[in-house]
């Protein structure tokens, strides 16, 4: 359950990365239903390479890269970002994944990014 919550917050921020990034266009193509089903998509593909790279016991560099690669390079490709967009949204998104992680691994969730140790708040303020 707690793999799919992470699928979830993952899609959550990459639309909201996508649309404030896109959102000087005309018509916002993060409105349409063929974007927000493609991003889902990209999301699970890419959480489940990770997944199963941590599962085998992959080094977290070989596993790590390639859905960091498909985040930054289908969205840029797909939706024909100009220079301005592709530097917002590669910092934005570059910035949420370890921003994700913090937030989850202070509440307990630190498989987001397990080479990275955060401690929890109980970890912080308990022990």
């Amino acid at each position: 359950m707690e793999f799919f919550l992470l699928i979830l917050i993952s899609i959550a921020v990459m639309i909201l990365v996508l649309y404030y990034v896109l959102k000087q266009r005309d018509e916002n193509p993060i409105k349409q239903n063929k974007a927000i089903i493609g991003i889902s998509f990209l999301g699970v593909v890419s959480m489940f390479i990770a997944k199963y790279g941590t599962n085998f016991e992959m080094p977290w560099w070989l596993y790590y890269p390639l859905p960091m690669f498909l985040t930054i390079l289908v969205p840029v490709f797909y939706f024909k970002m100009n220079k301005n967009e592709i530097i917002k949204y590669i910092l934005l998104i570059m910035i949420s994944s370890p921003v994700i992680h913090v937030i989850l691994s202070l509440f307990g969730w630190k498989n987001y990014m397990p080479f990275i140790e955060i401690p929890t708040f109980y970890e912080l303020f308990y022990i």
